[in-house]
């Protein structure tokens, strides 16, 4: 009888517990999925002489949340990341390159206007819209992402393309917000393609 007694307010303790992390999960509304993010519409490979060249097209739907930071000259920072991997038939396919271009999106309050800058090449473009500005880093046009050397033994090449939002990036007292706030859910899905020769 003595255990019973024990046992009973360990119980329902737990069942407390599970219950307040169950309206978490299913009644928070920063939770849920929400129609802010990078949207890949268009990615490609060409081929030239001394290897390939990644073309795309990305739209970015801010958050209003987002738009404030930036307003408020917080610093946004966005990675286009490419991998190429060799398709193997009985194991894990293997990569071959893993190629990086890192955006910064900021607001200048003085001049009044949005700079975007390619941290990978040292680009800097500045706009006097932010929708403007967007839209040009959404452009990714001629960028030499291999050698002809690294790729010329292979018929054909996996490729993958994703758009990352650094969470991590973000003043510190942002990141715990941040990944679990859907208004903070600035990436893109992974978009997945062959690439023949």
């Amino acid at each position: 009888m003595g255990w019973m007694v024990f046992i009973m307010p360990v119980l329902e303790k737990t069942k407390q517990a599970l219950l307040l992390l169950g309206i978490l999960l299913f009644a928070t509304p920063t939770l849920n999925a929400g129609p802010f993010n990078a949207q890949i519409i268009a990615a490609s490979l060409e081929p030239e002489n001394q290897g390939y060249l990644l073309n795309a097209d990305v739209k970015f739907k801010l958050s209003p949340t987002a738009i404030e930071a930036i307003e408020h000259s917080i610093s946004l920072f966005w990675i286009i990341r490419l991998k190429l991997y060799r398709p193997q038939v009985f194991f894990w396919d293997k990569k071959i390159l893993d190629y990086s271009i890192r955006y910064r999106l900021r607001f200048h309050a003085l001049l009044n206007m949005y700079q975007i800058e390619n941290m990978t090449s040292g680009e800097i473009r500045r706009f006097f819209s932010l929708p403007v500005a967007l839209n040009a880093m959404g452009k990714i046009r001629d960028v030499k992402v291999t050698e002809a050397y690294e790729t010329d033994q292979f018929e054909m090449l996996l490729a993958t393309l994703q758009v990352q939002f650094d969470r991590e990036a973000l003043p510190l007292p942002l990141r715990p917000v941040a990944y679990f706030d859907s208004h903070w859910d600035l990436s893109s899905q992974i978009l997945e393609w062959l690439v023949q020769k």
